[in-house]
């Protein structure tokens, strides 16, 4: 069973401060606050999880949630730092992302 995401995810004190408390046995799971893909960004998420990892020495998934901004979820699961994204969108949207999440090795969720 693995453990429960760490939810809330918005700076790198909050990401490194989660990993530092993480089960060190566990990929830990992190995921920004609902809709931080517009107002936080793509690029300043990508580069928190980027400098975390980095920091901390600690593998973990990233995961924004990007309401139902679908280009935003595009460009988070074309990133190389983010691993997946929490979705709102409709349900032919959603399937779209899947299909190509699926094919970079990235996560979508349904909220």
């Amino acid at each position: 069973m693995s453990p429960p995401p760490v939810t809330d995810i918005a700076d790198l004190a909050a990401a490194l401060a989660a990993l530092d408390a993480a089960d060190k046995t566990s990929l830990p799971i992190l995921i920004s606050p609902p809709g931080a893909a517009d107002w936080l960004g793509v690029p300043v998420f990508a580069e928190i999880a980027r400098l975390a990892r980095t920091r901390s020495g600690r593998a973990a998934r990233f995961i924004l949630h990007c309401a139902d901004n679908g280009g935003a979820a595009v460009e988070a699961i074309a990133s190389g730092e983010i691993d997946g994204v929490v979705f709102t969108g409709n349900d032919a949207a959603f399937e779209r992302l899947e299909r190509l999440a699926g094919a970079l090795g990235k996560t979508v969720l349904k909220a």
